[in-house]
């Protein structure tokens, strides 16, 4: 999306949420410029076709005619747009398209997997550009990579998690494979070492299933990530409570048996 000739910006939020995702990535994009922000969540549009009182369009038209750019942001919901986005289109085209004439029009869209509406999202802002007689600024698809902060750089915001990961994994994978190994039989050591891939197998596929029959049906996708992470720290923690509550004694009295004999 090229902002450069852009000056004086609405950024409407076409999310359920004012502060939330797609505030935070609207602001990054718009970082710098003359911004005034709507939230549609806050205004009242009646569908194509009804006619109840309350209606607030003439409010969203009011706050258009005063700037010169108008930039969407979108998140994806179900494989397109939400439909509190696509009601703006429809009323502004049918109620309010005079007031769009001459003015650059920007959308940006966000999601998990935001793929599938891409293609539609292009077709929708270059037609209505063209039909609307306005100028299209193009279709931004911005992913959660775009929250990280260049203020504080590379290293403290994906390097130094990566680097702990990485260090994590290594640090507790490979002792508890040869824990797991330990003091067997030389001609038992190929059967236990496939016997703990085994268990690694099965234990991965089983907590998969239990986070994802817990979170599938839910639909908000941050709700959901957070929801599987809460699930994989709860897990993580019984393992380690079973570890040093049976598995560390139970070696210890096993060692002293061994030297009593």
């Amino acid at each position: 999306m090229d902002l450069t000739s852009a000056n004086r910006i609405l950024f409407i939020n076409a999310s359920e949420h004012s502060h939330g995702t797609t505030t935070r990535l609207g602001h990054r994009l718009l970082a710098g410029k003359d911004v005034t922000q709507l939230d549609l969540i806050d205004y009242h549009l009646n569908q194509l076709g009804q006619h109840l009182p309350g209606d607030q369009l003439p409010a969203i038209i009011e706050r258009i005619d005063q700037v010169d750019t108008i930039v969407i942001g979108i998140p994806i919901y179900w494989h397109m747009i939400s439909a509190i986005a696509k009601t703006l289109f429809e009323r502004l085209f049918w109620d309010g398209g005079q007031h769009l004439r001459g003015k650059q029009l920007g959308v940006f869209i966000h999601g998990m997997e935001p793929s599938d509406a891409i293609e539609n999202t292009q077709i929708l802002v270059r037609r209505y550009t063209e039909v609307e007689c306005m100028i299209s600024l193009g279709v931004d698809v911005l992913l959660i990579m775009a929250l990280l902060s260049p203020v504080n750089g590379y290293w403290l915001e994906l390097g130094l998690p990566m680097l702990l990961i990485g260090f994590g994994q290594g640090l507790i994978m490979s002792p508890l494979t040869t824990a797991g190994v330990a003091n067997t039989l030389p001609e038992d050591a190929g059967a236990a070492s496939g016997l703990i891939n085994t268990m690694h197998q099965i234990d991965s596929s089983v907590g998969l299933a239990l986070i994802v029959g817990v979170t599938g049906g839910m639909t908000h996708g941050v709700a959901s990530y957070r929801q599987s992470l809460l699930m994989s720290t709860i897990c993580a923690a019984i393992a380690l409570v079973i570890i040093v509550f049976v598995v560390i004694p139970g070696e210890q009295r096993e060692n002293q048996l061994k030297l009593k004999h």
